[in-house]
């Protein structure tokens, strides 16, 4: 569904400590990820920020401090989210989600996997890379 974005979202924000919860590519296509018990959600704007698409994913949503803390796409479709709780950061169910239609549909891994993000998320990486649940070569 296609529409702008109220002014707030109840019981739903971003994680800006990441300074990774939003990410673009070329001039137009932006993402960001929320959290908090209102939703761990994806925003996707094809017409840089004038109208946006929202999606749900399977990170974690059950708390204040859960959600979708980074996300990365390697180009405009295939896309990967990571997030959880960082109360509870040894927990590894809903932590990542993976997107190969731009964000429009989020699914979590059967299992752990190696993922390569996108050529300028080296941030990201190293986050990757230091989660119990997923590894990355960088």
């Amino acid at each position: 569904m296609r529409r702008r974005p109220r002014q707030r979202w109840p019981k739903e924000g971003a994680f800006a400590a990441s300074n990774s919860c939003l990410t673009v590519q070329g001039a137009h296509q932006v993402w960001f990820g929320t959290g908090g018990p209102g939703g761990a959600r994806v925003f996707h704007s094809t017409d840089a920020g004038q109208t946006w698409t929202v999606s749900k994913t399977p990170i974690r949503n059950d708390g204040a401090s859960a959600g979708i803390f980074s996300l990365a796409f390697s180009d405009t479709k295939r896309g990967i989210a990571l997030g959880g709780d960082y109360n509870k950061a040894a927990e590894t169910t809903g932590v990542v989600a993976l997107t190969s239609d731009g964000g429009k549909t989020w699914i979590e891994p059967s299992s752990p996997r190696i993922y390569y993000v996108a050529p300028d998320g080296r941030k990201l990486k190293r986050e990757v890379a230091s989660h119990p649940a997923v590894s990355a070569r960088t």
